[in-house]
């Protein structure tokens, strides 16, 4: 049984009753928060919200939307080599971008 099955058999509610409206945020372990901040925020045009200095966690917007940066003391290497599969994408405007883009950290 899934944990979320199981919250919901607890609270007396089965998975088709809950009704999802979205995605609360997304979590990506990074390994310097300076130039990973600075990526999302000058690259991408996210919206800083606030940082965690206890946590080392930064918070950003896309619209409506959380992206949490969180500093990562072990390496990040989630995909085996030429493989892409663990990633995340961005819906941008056409046209919007003025530099050639880069990998985030």
């Amino acid at each position: 049984m899934w944990l979320s099955e199981r919250v919901g058999a607890q609270a007396g509610v089965t998975m088709s009753e809950i009704k999802r409206r979205g995605m609360v945020h997304a979590c990506i372990p990074v390994s310097d928060l300076d130039a990973s901040k600075k990526f999302y925020t000058e690259m991408l045009g996210l919206n800083f919200v606030n940082f965690s200095p206890v946590y080392q966690l930064i918070f950003l917007t896309a619209g409506k939307d959380y992206l949490i940066l969180a500093k990562s003391e072990t390496p990040i290497n989630p995909n085996p080599e030429g493989q892409r599969r663990v990633h995340h994408a961005f819906a941008v405007h056409p046209g919007a971008a003025t530099t050639t883009p880069r990998r985030s950290c």
